[in-house]
């Protein structure tokens, strides 16, 4: 069974699309992984992508809560395209809407962005 998280707020939508502010669903009775994160987020074609660095773990990044903070960061930081940047945040790991087609997968959630850091990455 999986509980609704609902993350957005109407005044904190103005910048994402209704359909971005979908419920976030996590298992009933399970803690979502949440907490710092520290990671490379790369970005391209509307998709955010985030390698944890201490796990190396890589997931898509949801459109959802302080997302578009982490997305404008990232665009004034990227040295090209598509390039990763070191990012801090507090968020969390959960069931989103996919980034294509139906259904949920395992994504990350920004719910504080902290700071982009051009020119690092992790262990480095």
């Amino acid at each position: 069974m999986l509980k609704k998280i609902f993350p957005c707020a109407a005044a904190a939508i103005v910048a994402l699309s209704a359909s971005a502010c979908a419920p976030v669903e996590q298992p009933a009775g399970a803690a979502a992984a949440s907490g710092p994160m520290q990671g490379e987020f790369s970005y391209m074609a509307d998709a955010g992508r985030f390698m944890d660095c201490s796990t190396g773990e890589s997931l898509p990044v949801a459109m959802v809560e302080d997302n578009a903070a982490l997305e404008r960061a990232y665009l004034a930081a990227a040295e090209q395209p598509g390039a990763p940047v070191l990012v801090t945040f507090e968020g969390r790991i959960a069931m989103a809407p996919a980034m294509e087609g139906d259904g949920q997968e395992r994504s990350v959630i920004v719910e504080d962005f902290g700071e982009a850091r051009p020119g690092q990455l992790c262990g480095g």
